[in-house]
C-alpha cells in the first residue's frame, strides 16, 4: 500500500494483521511524477516508519505512531484514541 502526502511524496508500507492490531511498516519513500514512481532515499534523514492500529470496542480504536532513525533513535511518536463517526451525521453537517 503506498500512503501519500503532497507533491506526489508517498511512503510504501506494509500491512499485516498481528495480535488483533493492523500493523503498516514503512518498505521505503516513493515520488510519483508524471505517473513513474522514484525511490526517495528520504529514509537516511526520517528513519522507519511503525503505524499500529487496534480495535478497543465496536465505536472505538487507538492508534501509535513512531519513527525512528537508525543513529538517533526515536525522532517522532504520536498515539491516540478515536471514536468512529456517524456517516449520516458527517453527511448532514455537510449541508448545513
Amino acid at each position: 500500500m503506498i500512503e501519500f502526502i503532497r507533491f506526489g511524496v508517498g511512503m510504501r508500507l506494509k500491512v499485516s494483521a498481528e495480535d488483533g492490531a493492523l500493523v503498516f511498516r514503512d518498505e521505503g519513500y516513493i515520488w510519483r511524477i508524471f505517473g513513474i514512481d522514484m525511490p526517495l532515499p528520504i529514509a537516511l534523514l526520517l528513519g522507519r516508519a511503525y503505524v499500529e492500529e487496534r480495535p478497543v470496542d465496536d465505536e472505538r480504536f487507538s492508534m501509535r505512531m513512531t519513527l525512528t532513525h537508525p543513529l538517533f533513535g526515536q525522532l517522532f511518536r504520536y498515539s491516540g484514541s478515536f471514536t468512529l463517526g456517524d456517516e449520516s451525521a458527517a453527511e448532514a453537517s455537510k449541508d448545513e
